[in-house]
């Protein structure tokens, strides 16, 4: 049988989570990691884009960074299985350093050329493959099961923070440098990228040293017998057997496919033709929608006990009153208005998303969080492509706000119509009872 998360009987205070020293090592390892990619995340399309002026190259540069993400991530989940996640973040962290201090002194030098852009794009796409799933591995091997909702709540906001800030940090250095040295001809912004790039590079070093400050057991040796595709197939198999867990992500797949392409696509459109405000109208709406997150996240971990009666009930009922929003917003031509309605929802589903992680966590043994994690992050990864292929198909058929009442129409119904299916009605923050999970 394997060892599921172990927690103390007692419930420990909130503040006792900032004398937990693993977590603490996590939080800012994380923090300094996600900060530095908003620069790289900002640099390396701005660089393909400069450096080439084809916009065919930044789409190549683009998606070699996300589709051996995509391709390789249950390998990597196998692997966080099978290795110390302090080991494997370790490398990745050093690997990505690399290549982008590689990619800067090429970039400063003049000998950048456009199948090294790709190579290195790929090889830090490798290397997300990797870590991303073994981070995820990470949280609920530091804290006890009372302090989970807390830590992601913490973990989850400061990551939200970053995302929000980093991109605009990232935009004004470039653009800085970029004044500041007009006599750059080939790459006018080459300082500046070259600059963010190195920051991502140093803030992948601090956190090599901050996590080889964390704690935690290796990996159980069963885990390390097994054969990769066998141990992925065992993931699987884990997951589909898990009839509640099971249901919640066809149900979460389903809600992506309709809201991701709208909200991603149509919201640019939206701004465009109803709301006016150009960029700065799109920045408005974004800008609402992730400090709602920021505050869903902070009140889940603040008072992660209140409920609409169960975890699987209040999901139910948010995204049942997100799907009204996102007819609203189809219809209004109002900016606050639609400012209002993204900070809306950006506030449940930073709620919700606390709570659903923190009840995955609590089902997932630890020799199967990677696997089960990259399986997991690989639905969720793959309906976000798909459901933005499909907006981008029907706009060429109706118009925004018929596709925002339809998409709406449709969440709405579903989440309501789910109030009767007990399985995820009865979703609750509660350690899996015996025999309801498959054991390995």
């Amino acid at each position: 049988m394997s060892t599921t998360i172990a927690g103390s009987s007692a419930s420990p205070s909130r503040s006792e989570l900032w004398r937990i020293a693993n977590f603490r090592w996590l939080l800012a390892s994380s923090s300094v990691a996600v900060v530095g990619s908003q620069f790289s995340l900002v640099a390396i399309p701005w660089l393909a884009l400069k450096f080439t002026g084809q916009p065919t190259i930044l789409a190549a540069t683009t998606a070699l960074m996300a589709i051996p993400q995509v391709a390789l991530i249950l390998v990597g989940g196998v692997i966080a299985d099978r290795f110390s996640p302090r080991t494997i973040l370790t490398v990745t962290n050093l690997c990505n350093a690399s290549f982008l201090l590689l990619l800067a002194l090429a970039l400063l030098t003049g000998t950048l050329s456009i199948p090294m852009l790709l190579l290195l794009a790929f090889l830090l796409g490798v290397s997300g493959a990797f870590a991303h799933p073994t981070f995820a591995t990470l949280l609920p091997k530091t804290v006890p099961i009372p302090l989970l909702a807390t830590a992601n709540s913490a973990l989850m906001s400061v990551r939200q923070v970053a995302t929000l800030c980093g991109p605009v940090l990232a935009g004004s250095l470039i653009a800085w440098f970029s004044r500041s040295t007009p006599q750059m001809s080939a790459v006018a912004d080459s300082n500046g990228i070259a600059l963010a790039l190195t920051l991502d590079a140093v803030s992948f070093l601090i956190a090599v040293g901050l996590i080889r400050r964390i704690r935690i057991d290796g990996p159980a040796q069963a885990a390390v017998a097994n054969k990769i595709f066998a141990c992925i197939a065992e993931g699987f198999r884990w997951l589909w057997n898990d009839r509640a867990l099971r249901t919640l992500l066809f149900y979460y797949a389903s809600m992506l496919l309709l809201v991701a392409g709208p909200s991603q696509v149509g919201s640019t459109i939206i701004v465009d033709t109803q709301l006016g405000g150009g960029a700065t109208g799109l920045g408005v709406l974004l800008t609402s929608t992730s400090l709602g997150s920021i505050a869903g996240m902070a009140l889940a971990g603040w008072r992660s006990e209140t409920r609409l009666a169960t975890l699987g009930t209040t999901v139910l009922a948010v995204d049942a009153v997100g799907g009204v929003a996102l007819i609203l917003l189809g219809q209004t031509h109002s900016i606050v208005i639609a400012a209002a309605l993204c900070l809306m929802v950006g506030l449940g589903a930073g709620y919700i998303q606390v709570g659903v992680i923190t009840w995955i966590q609590q089902r997932l043994p630890f020799d199967m969080l990677g696997r089960a994690m990259s399986v997991i992050m690989l639905i969720l990864m793959g309906a976000v492509p798909l459901s933005a292929a499909a907006t981008g198909a029907l706009l060429s058929r109706i118009s925004v706000p018929l596709l925002f009442a339809v998409c709406g129409t449709l969440m709405s119904t579903i989440a309501l119509l789910c109030l009767g299916n007990r399985t995820l009605r009865s979703i609750d923050n509660a350690v899996a009872p015996a025999g309801d999970v498959a054991r390995s």
